[in-house]
């Protein structure tokens, strides 16, 4: 079984856990800290810009919006010093730095309705996820937890030369497929239907594992991924 904590492919020493990647910076080289922070912060970047669309950020401004979020929190050190303030998910702990920056970041410029929205939701409303604005934010996160964990499957396969498998794996994982589908995939991959059948379920196992290790990497205590992945859930069904 793959551990939670994982060692990060670039050979630091930062563990793939938000948590502890954060509390390793303190004490790191600045370059290597900016280097493990940048790419934590690429791990969940799809959520966020999908996010700032979501709630009106024009689209043409959306990438130097993440720009200025990523160097200010992230590079600069804010998210390091802030960590002890939050004991909740690494979900609720990024949205709420994600809304603190916005509005201190464009008090000083002109009116946006986007972020007039955000500026009135009180912040403890906010951080408890009740305001249909967080609900969205969480909704996405939960598809770039998914996305991650297929990405995750995806990087298995190629590592085995077996992508061209992952892909027709991936075309069932979304029903149970029909005899007419098996066949179709077991004649492009050589297999017989029923090898195609039971290798079908052993991959969805696999993903559904690897959802929920996800998860795990997003809780400060291991125990506390059950609640959190039945939040994301709820979130996907919202």
């Amino acid at each position: 079984m793959v551990s939670v904590t994982t060692q990060d492919s670039s050979g630091d020493g930062f563990l793939t856990t938000p948590w502890t990647t954060i509390q390793k910076a303190r004490d790191a080289d600045p370059g290597i800290a900016s280097a493990a922070l940048g790419r934590l912060a690429t791990r969940y970047q799809g959520a966020l810009r999908a996010f700032l669309l979501q709630i009106g950020c024009p689209r043409q401004e959306v990438d130097d919006v993440l720009h200025d979020f990523f160097a200010d929190r992230f590079l600069s050190g804010h998210l390091v010093q802030n960590v002890e303030s939050d004991r909740g998910e690494f979900r609720r702990f990024l949205r709420t730095c994600l809304r603190r920056f916005l509005i201190s970041h464009y008090r000083s410029r002109a009116r946006r309705a986007w972020i007039q929205e955000l500026e009135s939701i009180d912040e403890v409303v906010w951080a408890s996820g009740e305001s249909g604005v967080a609900q969205t934010f969480d909704r996405l996160w939960a598809e770039q937890v998914i996305a991650n964990a297929r990405s995750r499957i995806r990087a298995e396969a190629a590592a085995g030369n077996r992508s061209d498998w992952c892909a027709a794996m991936e075309e069932l994982i979304d029903e149970e497929p029909t005899p007419g589908t098996l066949r179709k995939i077991a004649n492009r991959l050589g297999m017989t239907s029923g090898a195609v059948s039971t290798a079908s379920h052993r991959f969805r196992e696999r993903l559904r594992w690897l959802i929920r290790d996800e998860v795990r990497l997003t809780v400060r205590e291991p125990g506390d991924w059950k609640e959190e992945f039945d939040h994301l859930l709820a979130a996907l069904r919202s």
